[in-house]
Parts: structure tokens; C-alpha cells; sequence
């Protein structure tokens, strides 16, 4: 099921302070009209200081936006914990992913599923991220499947593990554009086959 926000130009900055607690939605995910938008502002939504995020949501993740311009809209994860056995952010990739501060992704996926899709996917503070399945013939997961550009940024970490075949570490599913920026440190171990 899901939660359906429809306030028409609702769209605004959100932040949802977990102050170290945990966030499972089950299935169940917000769904964010496109009424709620307008011409000049999206959705910001940031989650923030949680020790736990788990969806279980195989379409939507924790949240979908209805839009027709998803530059528009924005989710950031900050300084989080989050363990996905199914996507973080809505396979429509209809929105902008941040990662700032300090985040640990652990991510048990197998067949054709990412931990995190986004139009854009940008990095900034340190991120890790696990692909822990013990599935080792796992074929199209991916930590990140990004449909626009993907940008780390100066002084940004990023280390991607994962011993299972197949799994990607970033995965473009338009062309698009990798950036690392100067003194960004970026790290990615990954088995063998599709990586």
C-alpha cells in the first residue's frame, strides 16, 4: 500500500531527523503527486541521522514523485544505515539522489534490482557500500543505477564491495556521465563477469 500526498504546490525542503532510530516501511511507501510540484519548485526530502532504513517496496522504494522533470526533485540520505533486500528509491529513477555526510549501505539484492536508482547520483562526505549477498552467481544487481550523470565530489569517499559475479558498482541506464571530482577518493571491489 501506499500513502498518497496530493496538496496541490505542496512541494518544499523536508527533513526527517531519525535521531538514531529506525525507518521500515514494509511495502508500504509515499506516493507524491505531481500536482504537489510546481513550475518553479519539487521536493527536497532529506533523511537524516538513522540507524536503520529498510524498504521492501520492489517499485518505489520508500517514496515515488510523479513528475515529468525529475532534475526537479531531490531525496538525500545523511549521515544513515540502510539495509536493502529491494530498492531504496523508486526503480523510476524520476528523481535526484544525494549522499552527504557519513552512510553505510548494505545491500542484499539479487537479479536485475539496485540498491538506489536516480537521475542524478551524487556523493559527498564518505559512503559505503556492501553488496552482501552470498548468492556468488548473482546476475544485474547493482549498487546504483543512475539514468542521468553520476558526481563525486571533492573530498568525497566512496568505496563499493561486493565478492558476488555480476554485480555493478554504478550502472548507467541511458548514457550519462561519471564525475570525480579532484581529491575525491573512490574505491570499488567487485567479482568477476558484468562488473
Amino acid at each position: 500500500g501506499w500513502d498518497n500526498i496530493n496538496t496541490n504546490g505542496s512541494a518544499r525542503q523536508v527533513t526527517i531527523n531519525g535521531q538514531n532510530h529506525s525507518l521500515k516501511l514494509s511495502s508500504h511507501y509515499l506516493w507524491l503527486t505531481a500536482s504537489t510540484g510546481t513550475n518553479t519548485t519539487g521536493w527536497h526530502i532529506t533523511f537524516e541521522n538513522f540507524a536503520n532504513i529498510q524498504a521492501a517496496n520492489k517499485t518505489y522504494g520508500l517514496l515515488g514523485i510523479d513528475t515529468n522533470d525529475p532534475g526537479k526533485n531531490s531525496v538525500e540520505f545523511k549521515n544513515v544505515t540502510i539495509n536493502a533486500s529491494s530498492p531504496i528509491t523508486s526503480s523510476q529513477a524520476n528523481y535526484n539522489v544525494t549522499l552527504t555526510g557519513n552512510n553505510t549501505i548494505n545491500g542484499t539484492l539479487t537479479g536485475n534490482n539496485a540498491v538506489a536508482y536516480a537521475h542524478d547520483l551524487e556523493i559527498s562526505g564518505t559512503t559505503t557500500a556492501d553488496h552482501l549477498s552470498s548468492d556468488k552467481s548473482t546476475t544485474g544487481a547493482t549498487i546504483f543505477s543512475v539514468s542521468g550523470n553520476a558526481t563525486i565530489d571533492s573530498g568525497a569517499k566512496l568505496i563499493i564491495n561486493s565478492s558476488a559475479k555480476n554485480v555493478a558498482g554504478i550502472k548507467f541506464s541511458t548514457p550519462g556521465q561519471l564525475t570525480v571530482q579532484p581529491n575525491a577518493n573512490v574505491s570499488i571491489t567487485l567479482g568477476d563477469g558484468q562488473s
